[in-house]
């Protein structure tokens, strides 16, 4: 069983003021991964897909220019998460099917995936329900196994 390191306040207090002592470090030496290289360059990379540009070759641009870039990290860097919250949100106001996964939902007690999924249904579908039945994924009821215990 591995043993967890613990240090004194006095080396972490040394360490920290050691942090502040250190010098900017220059903007050319500075590392950048993939990920916030493409978030920086974000815009000029959805400028060059409106000239005509495709993302295929928005990647042998890259290569060309010394960056080993998938077209994963391209299209990552152009996924925008507020996007697909509203299309959520826009589902559930129409009435769509509501996931018990959603991290919108959790709730901090014990039984938080039981609130959220009557917090899901509504209270008129909660009680035609039976007051017990909760729907999973696709509307499915999720019903308890009593008979095995």
């Amino acid at each position: 069983m591995p043993v967890s390191k613990s240090y004194t306040r006095v080396q972490w207090d040394v360490f920290a003021q050691a942090l502040d002592a250190l010098p900017e470090k220059p903007r050319d030496n500075q590392r950048v991964t993939i990920s916030n290289g493409m978030r920086e360059i974000k815009a000029k990379i959805r400028a060059a897909q409106e000239k005509g540009y495709s993302l295929d070759e928005i990647v042998e641009e890259a290569k060309r220019q010394g960056l080993d870039v998938g077209i994963g990290a391209v299209k990552y860097a152009l996924y925008s998460p507020k996007k697909a919250a509203t299309v959520r949100k826009s589902a559930k106001r129409k009435g769509g099917a509501t996931t018990l996964h959603s991290p919108n939902t959790r709730s901090s007690s014990n039984s938080g995936w039981v609130d959220s999924a009557r917090s899901a249904l509504s209270k008129e579908a909660f009680d035609q329900q039976g007051g017990g039945a909760i729907r999973g994924y696709q509307g499915f009821p999720i019903r308890p196994d009593t008979e095995n215990l």
